[in-house]
């Protein structure tokens, strides 16, 4: 992929592909706002970060991007060989 800023959230390029020529009347405290909730700067600054990162490694980047933890339970019940099939709804 030559564009890596494919991946980024532009909410300025969002507007203007999504509304034309009439993003222009969107007031900028609007768009303030929307950037802010978004939280773009930060989601840009971790995706730039972690862009060419996939699987487990991702995934590990993400729930230390969201300082979120993970508590497995009952590992003991596991077979000790062949495949598991985990479905999760949180």
């Amino acid at each position: 992929m030559s564009d890596d800023t494919n991946f980024l959230i532009d909410i300025d390029r969002i507007l203007q592909q999504k509304m034309g020529r009439k993003a222009r009347f969107v007031p900028g405290f609007l768009v303030s706002y929307l950037k802010r909730i978004v939280h773009q700067e930060e989601l840009n600054e971790f995706l730039t970060r972690v862009n060419g990162t996939v699987g487990v490694p991702f995934l590990a980047e993400c729930m230390d991007f969201l300082d979120a933890t993970l508590d497995v339970q009952g590992k003991e019940n596991l077979p000790a060989e062949g495949l598991c099939t985990f479905v999760s709804n949180h």
